[in-house]
């Protein structure tokens, strides 16, 4: 497994984004909605306006880490989805998320562009 170390400004010292350590990361790169609860993500986002953060030295969506987190989501199933229940792409509160195989997303999608 490959560790990618970033430096904290000032303090030289490194630290390696593991998913023991995830948490807190997304914590500080998250504003909470008070009206829909949704978890809103501040860092970094892909062209489509979800989320992502380096960890174990690959790029990783932040939805996927909070379903690994929270959700009993394995590294290992990348076959496995994770769709939202809110419509916002940037939330990540595991309340607002469930797991999906391609069917669902499939259907996911579809039930968006009804709306």
């Amino acid at each position: 497994m490959t560790e990618i170390k970033r430096r904290r400004p000032g303090g030289g010292r490194k630290v390696t984004n593991t998913l023991a350590n995830m948490e807190g990361i997304l914590r500080k790169k998250t504003i909470v909605d008070p009206e829909t609860d949704c978890w809103l993500w501040q860092g970094a986002k892909n062209r489509k306006g979800y989320g992502h953060i380096l960890m174990d030295g690959r790029t990783e969506n932040v939805q996927r880490i909070s379903a690994m987190l929270y959700l009993g989501l394995k590294e290992d199933q990348s076959y496995r989805h994770v769709l939202h229940r809110c419509p916002s792409k940037g939330c990540w509160n595991p309340e607002h998320l469930y797991l999906g195989d391609n069917f669902d997303n499939w259907a996911d999608r579809k039930e968006d562009k009804n709306k």
